[in-house]
């Protein structure tokens, strides 16, 4: 029997093994980038279908061809909260419940639109520390709002819970900038926080409760890790969404699971 025969047959064989493997659960499946060279050698490329579909792939889309467009069908209804000079919409839940923020000659509020009727949304004002400014970014199905608020003599922006009618600081400690992007269904809030301001730095959060575990992108250049914000999650919890900036100018999506 030839070299190139045995080559082959021992390549069935441990494709064999490996999809055995791979079903029961004993193996899982690595980056291309952080595979073994001889991996997606030649000769196993045939096999391993992720070798293919791993070259090429931080390449950007070039060919519009490639994309589809069709007219949208449906109706389309313009949100204006009366009195208001901008409406902005940031969030809507399962219920079709949704928040944002207006502004209006008193300044910027956040709002609630469930059942077509608008309810205003202003963090309270503290002893001393007036709130100038509130938006609500994120619901929950079970009408849990998140959002952000300014107010006089307190440096930075703050984050927000709202539930069950009441208010809760979340704000990062230590943080000069708290801006929470989303609720999940159980509960777990996601967003960013600044330390210098809201353009230099950025780190992604996800709070559980009264714990907050930070991302960081160690491959980002100063400060280090600092740019990243996780703006979506999945009931449960379990896998995040966000956006990160590889350079100045450049941005890319990220997953977390």
């Amino acid at each position: 029997m030839g070299a190139a025969a045995n080559t082959a047959r021992r390549n069935l064989s441990l494709a064999f093994l490996f999809t055995l493997l791979l079903s029961a659960g004993l193996v899982r499946l690595a980056a291309v980038d952080e595979m073994e060279g001889d991996m997606c050698s030649d000769e196993m490329m045939w096999m391993l279908g992720w070798c293919l579909d791993g070259i090429g792939g931080d390449q950007p889309v070039t060919d519009a061809a490639a994309l589809t467009s069709a007219e949208y069908v449906g109706s389309f209804e313009s949100i204006n909260v009366a009195g208001a000079s901008a409406t902005r919409v940031f969030g809507i839940n399962a219920r079709g419940d949704i928040v944002g923020s207006y502004t209006d000659t008193m300044g910027t509020h956040g709002f609630l639109r469930s059942g077509g009727v608008d309810t205003t949304i202003n963090y309270p004002d503290a002893p001393g520390h007036r709130t100038t400014f509130t938006e609500a970014w994120g619901i929950n199905p079970r009408g849990d709002i998140i959002g952000r608020y300014v107010a006089a003599g307190i440096p930075g922006t703050r984050g927000f819970l709202l539930s069950h009618g009441t208010y809760i600081d979340i704000s990062a400690q230590g943080h000069l900038i708290t801006l929470p992007t989303k609720i999940g269904a159980s509960g777990e809030i996601v967003g960013c926080f600044h330390d210098i301001n809201s353009v230099t730095d950025m780190y992604g959060y996800v709070q559980r409760g009264s714990s907050a575990t930070t991302f960081t992108l160690p491959s980002i250049p100063v400060p280090a890790g600092s740019a990243a914000m996780h703006n979506g999650i999945t009931p449960g919890g379990e896998i995040i969404v966000g956006l990160t900036f590889t350079t100045l100018t450049t941005q890319r999506g990220y997953i977390v699971n």
